[in-house]
């Protein structure tokens, strides 16, 4: 791969970032973003830079981590989860269970 990965990942960080500054994002639509970016990324690396960049949001305090079930809103349905991206597996973070629940990014006001 001939990608700036340094690039790339400060790429979906300001995204994540803009993303959070409207609404709570799931963590599924950094890799989303990354799918269908100009990059070319396979997905393990896709995976892996989403991944970084949700627990680079989640230890800088700008965001929490929460459970959210599709398609209710955050004020009907959002569930604080008190563990770190490292305790989930690549499945629980970028795929919805079969309910409809997801892991997903709130931002924290600061």
């Amino acid at each position: 791969m001939t990608q700036d990965l340094p690039s790339v990942e400060a790429w979906i960080l300001r995204e994540a970032r803009e993303h959070l500054e409207e609404d709570v994002t799931g963590i599924y639509q950094l890799l989303w973003l990354l799918r269908g970016s100009q990059f070319d990324l396979d997905d393990h690396t896709a995976m892996t830079l989403a991944r970084r960049a949700a627990a680079r949001l989640l230890s800088g305090g700008e965001a929490r981590l929460i459970r959210m079930v599709w398609p209710k809103s955050p004020a009907e349905h959002a569930v604080p989860i008190d563990s770190n991206l490292e305790d989930h597996s690549d499945e629980a973070i970028f795929e919805f269970s079969e309910c409809g629940e997801y892991l997903a990014l709130d931002p924290i006001d600061s």
